[in-house]
């Protein structure tokens, strides 16, 4: 079944978007969340988040900004994340990357 078939089947649940290039922390945001209730989805490098941010809408993405392939600014501008919250994380934070990240969403 394509994923936006399966977007019918989680009709009232939340759905989060965590994209992170490491596998703990992707498996760790993953199970809290859907511990919670969410559909947890996850992406481990931005090209992944943007093609699935194609196929569905998110209610929340988690998004890394150090990726392996572009930063997370990258995935803000060309993922459609429109009516998402989105939160950015990072082990390397700096006022640069807060201000470009407020600057995008």
């Amino acid at each position: 079944m394509s994923m936006v078939g399966m977007d019918s089947l989680v009709v009232g649940r939340r759905c989060v978007l965590v994209v992170d290039d490491d596998p703990i922390i992707l498996r760790v945001l993953v199970g809290v969340f859907e511990r919670k209730g969410f559909l947890a989805d996850s992406a481990a490098s931005a090209k992944e988040a943007i093609e699935k941010a194609k196929v569905r809408r998110y209610d929340v993405a988690l998004i890394d900004f150090r990726l392996p392939d572009m930063d997370g600014i990258e995935v803000l501008i060309q993922a459609d994340l429109k009516n998402t919250l989105k939160i950015m994380l990072t082990g390397f934070p700096s006022l640069i990357t807060g201000i470009q990240a407020e600057e995008y969403g």
